[in-house]
């Protein structure tokens, strides 16, 4: 039986028409298609069309990766900290001092379970990877962004290329959940400060720039709403009055739940009242089925989201009503003056965010306050005043273990940021305490994994801009900001003033390096005039990082360059798949030849192993050798007492190098 609403239109039929006849892949399609025309008509046509490519790619790739060692840990640290957001009271004690910010933790959780539920064949790693890798894309226009202010378009879509195409961050793209979101929030955090004082430095270099007249400002605003209409007034006071309320409502909730709710059980006891029943038959198909509550209990997780961006979003809104209702009264000083303090908060507001995944995320704010005190000079004072109220302000409403007590909290972190916990690290076939490596491991590290080609151009470019400073000519200032952004960290690193874990916990100091790549690349083409040539170079450059993708899929991150003698070469004296992703692999083949109920020890991250398991199969963490197979990734045959007696299975191989074996007893019939 079909029911009409009143104006003959039946909502729940077109619903489903439309449920069954436009397919996920084919709007996926078309989205593409719209992005490539728009594409063809900018001037940035080559680096569009990459993005595209590179979203396509990380669609198909992204369920072909294993699940890293600390994932399925902080998946559920993000749960937990969403959680708070509904219910401050039942927060988790004990997460108030964990290390780690929440913030992307809690927007990867959120939105790889929103991915998973509309491509269910997608498997849950699968959407978290995906996830993890659109932070890379974010990163890859930002460091594009960067570029074209220095460089011409051509230049800057190689650096931005050279970047993506280093096996060593497109495989740590899908499977790092911590370093590279955070490298890309920071890549952000620095762009938009920026972009925020140059939209101001350029008033200021035209000697445009004037203080403005606030009293006769006044008498324009007041003699516009004085000469204004009864209801242009009326709709300014409404829109006051609304987002006021909707600011109250998100305390104590008076307005919006309380109608949202009625309205739920007005639809549901009523399905077939015209439009509101026809809407809700449309997006409830089981509604007999299923009982108030639980619609009950979604409506309360709509609201989580729907009390934060209403009031954000009426103030938003009333922003600009008000700008249009005053344009005429407005001088352009003032209009610039607002549009440069939004700027700022703005800008603020993503290092609190970027602070809020890794507190060394201040050093971002430092990086935009030293380009900015140069460029604006004294007129900066009020823009990091806003700059650092957005900024802070953000850390306390991301940051749920901050509440209640945010200095003292905070403090604590930035203590626990210093004194890291030490961990191993294979460097040069020795096991070395974190705290302990030497000087040369950062340096030395990324000579080793990033491309021939890539190091060749960085060395060129940084050997050219000290020459050009030696001779005083005037660089950059945003290459002065990339000898800050990666020396304080890497001085840091080799004074051991705080301790890390490898190469990973400072990917956010490699885009100034690729600025360089930008300078000596720039460099060689004004030698180079023949196109074909140019082309050529430009071609070159990039192809060791693809060979190195193609050829280690899905292990891109354990690259090592030909100075390591590749991934065989590394074997035994550097770090390989620390991360543990080779225990899908490894699972896979213990799926295929395990018995029924098979007992499986794993050493390290159990939870890597599990999310592959054969519903059968039992996994557990490796507490004794009393299982049916015992597995171990790189990280684990670095021991040489790692179940010696067993009898090796099945081993995962990687351009020559073991990145994880099975294990069985020595009496076990393999087959």
């Amino acid at each position: 039986m079909q029911v009409a609403d009143d104006s003959g239109i039946d909502l729940w039929q077109w619903g489903m028409w439309m449920k069954e006849e436009v397919s996920k892949e084919a709007v996926a399609v078309a989205w593409i298609i719209r992005w490539l025309r728009d594409a063809a008509k900018s001037k940035h046509k080559e680096f569009m069309t990459f993005v595209v490519i590179c979203l396509v790619a990380g669609a198909i790739l992204a369920g072909d990766y294993g699940q890293g060692w600390d994932e399925w840990i902080d998946f559920r640290h993000g749960e937990l900290s969403l959680a708070a957001y509904y219910d401050p009271q039942a927060y988790v004690p004990g997460l108030t001092t964990y290390y780690h910010a929440p913030f992307y933790f809690m927007i990867w959780t959120g939105l790889s379970k929103a991915l998973h539920g509309l491509f269910p064949e997608l498997m849950p790693a699968g959407a978290r990877h995906l996830i993890n890798y659109l932070t890379f894309i974010m990163a890859i226009i930002c460091l594009y962004s960067l570029a074209l202010r220095i460089f011409r378009n051509r230049i800057a879509l190689a650096v931005s290329l050279a970047f993506a195409l280093q096996p060593m961050l497109f495989g740590q793209a899908f499977i790092n959940h911590k370093d590279i979101p955070f490298m890309a929030f920071f890549l952000l955090s620095v762009l938009l400060g920026v972009h925020a004082t140059n939209f101001l430095a350029g008033d200021i270099k035209k000697g445009s720039h004037q203080a403005p007249n606030w009293r006769s400002q006044f008498s324009a605003m007041f003699g516009a709403w004085i000469s204004a209409g009864r209801w242009a007034r009326l709709g300014i006071l409404g829109m006051v009055a609304v987002s006021i309320l909707l600011t109250m409502d998100v305390a104590f909730q008076i307005l919006v739940y309380p109608m949202t709710e009625s309205l739920v059980r007005y639809a549901y006891q009523h399905p077939f009242s015209p439009v509101i029943g026809g809407l809700f038959r449309l997006v409830a198909e089981d509604y007999h089925k299923t009982p108030l509550g639980l619609y009950l209990e979604k409506l309360d997780q709509a609201y989580f989201w729907a009390k934060y961006l209403l009031p954000a979003g009426s103030w938003l809104l009333l922003g600009f009503r008000l700008t249009r209702f005053f344009r005429g009264a407005l001088a352009p000083e003032i209009l610039k003056l607002c549009a440069g303090l939004c700027y700022w908060l703005l800008a603020g507001a993503i290092v609190g965010l970027t602070t809020s995944i890794r507190i060394i995320g201040l050093f971002a704010g430092a990086l935009v306050t030293i380009y900015a005190i140069a460029a604006l000079k004294r007129r900066v004072i009020p823009c990091l005043m806003a700059y650092f109220v957005s900024c802070f302000s953000a850390i306390y409403m991301a940051w749920p273990a901050l509440w209640g007590d945010p200095v003292r909290r905070f403090a604590e972190r930035i203590l626990g940021t210093i004194d890291y916990e030490a961990h191993l690290v294979l460097f040069e076939g020795r096991m070395i305490p974190s705290p302990s490596l030497p000087w040369q491991y950062v340096p030395k590290i990324y000579a080793l994994k990033l491309t021939e080609t890539a190091l060749v151009l960085i060395t060129l470019g940084v050997i050219l801009c000290i020459a050009a400073w030696v001779r005083k000519a005037s660089p950059h200032p945003l290459l002065l900001i990339g000898v800050v952004w990666f020396l304080i960290p890497a001085i840091g690193a080799a004074l051991q003033m705080a301790s890390f874990y490898g190469e990973r916990q400072i990917f956010f100091t490699l885009p100034p390096l690729f600025l360089f790549l930008g300078v000596g690349l720039n460099a060689l083409l004004d030698r180079i005039k023949t196109p074909w040539a140019q082309s050529a170079i430009l071609v070159a450059i990039l192809i060791p990082g693809t060979l190195g993708i193609v050829k280690l899929h899905p292990y891109e991150y354990v690259y090592y360059n030909s100075l390591a003698g590749g991934v065989r070469g590394a074997e035994g004296r550097y770090q390989l798949d620390y991360w543990c992703t080779s225990y899908r692999e490894a699972m896979e083949y213990i799926n295929d030849v395990a018995p029924m109920n098979a007992n499986i020890k794993v050493w390290g991250p159990s939870d890597a192993a599990r999310e592959f398991a054969r519903e059968d199969l039992k996994v557990f963490p490796l507490d004794s050798f009393d299982a049916d197979y015992i597995l171990g990734c790189s990280r684990a045959l670095r021991n040489p007492d790692f179940f010696s007696e067993g009898e090796v299975a099945y081993e995962v191989v990687i351009d020559g190098a073991v990145i994880a074996v099975v294990k069985t007893p020595p009496d076990m019939d393999d087959s």
